[in-house]
């Protein structure tokens, strides 16, 4: 098998639903039809994913699908509190499984990256607002700040420069 191996082992082997407890199973069809897991990465039979929570929280899933006696096996682990096939992990495998080409660019990262990593690249953001330049910058750089210093005779306040920054 190459690369979609994941989402062929899921098709061939529909039944590995059969080894996913009832509420789980419902609870996890129901966030992929939701469409809340999204595919990172998969080879062979090994799947990254991550999927949006009932409170808003993002978990993240590391997968592994085995035959087993002519049966697939789901060892689905999740930074969720229930932490091992789970929803997040059943919504994750029925999007995979579901997904009209698990191997499209959007469904995979360019670079293959932790999850972690992956959800940290995701949330950066372009700035809103370009950074000033000229006088308004200038003026803040030259911005003193107040700090207290010790002297012979007590404690007394001191304007000090604040540091320069350089583009």
């Amino acid at each position: 098998m190459s690369d979609g191996d994941a989402q062929q082992l899921l098709r061939a082997y529909p039944g590995w639903v059969d080894f996913i407890e009832a509420g789980t199973l419902a609870r996890g069809r129901s966030y992929a039809a939701q469409a809340r897991a999204r595919i990172l990465s998969q080879d062979d039979a090994t799947i990254e994913a991550i999927c949006q929570g009932s409170a808003g929280e993002t978990y993240q899933q590391i997968i592994r699908l085995v035959v087993n006696y002519g049966d697939l096996r789901v060892f689905g682990k999740c930074s969720c509190p229930v932490g091992l096939n789970c929803k997040h992990c059943v919504a994750a495998l029925l999007q995979l499984q579901d997904s009209p080409d698990a191997t499209a660019p959007h469904e995979q990262s360019a670079l293959s990256l932790p999850p972690d990593l992956n959800l940290w690249v995701e949330a950066l953001e372009s700035p809103s607002q370009p950074t000033p330049q000229g006088p308004a910058r200038k003026a803040r750089q030259s911005i003193t700040e107040s700090r207290w210093i010790t002297g012979s005779g007590g404690l007394s306040q001191s304007k000090v420069p604040a540091r320069q920054t350089t583009p």
